[in-house]
């Protein structure tokens, strides 16, 4: 029994044409996976550039909103809260109660 040239030749094809789809698929999917990591990594930079210039605005309409009710006062009424002592010392004579004179 003889075999043909021809068939031997076409199985060597076929076998060169699988590990040429192998060859091709493990650098496509090494390609794939350095791109997700890349692509995780830029995302979670953004995420956290998102996060801090809602932090820095939320912090800037705060100051603003305590610059503009320092000027909404009245300049008769901002002197006298700083001559205003924080506690009283000494109780005055019309708070005491039950006390003697």
């Amino acid at each position: 029994m003889r075999v043909s040239t021809y068939h031997l030749k076409r199985g060597n094809v076929l076998l060169c044409v699988l590990c040429t789809i192998l060859v091709v698929s493990v650098i496509g999917g090494n390609v794939l996976l350095n791109c997700m990591t890349r692509y995780n990594a830029a995302s979670s930079q953004v995420r956290g550039w998102k996060e801090s210039l809602d932090a820095a605005e939320t912090g800037g309409g705060h100051r603003l909103a305590e610059v503009r009710r320092q000027f909404s006062i009245p300049t008769q009424l901002r002197s006298a809260v700083g001559r205003i002592p924080a506690a009283p010392t000494q109780v005055p004579q019309y708070l005491r109660q039950g006390q003697s004179k």
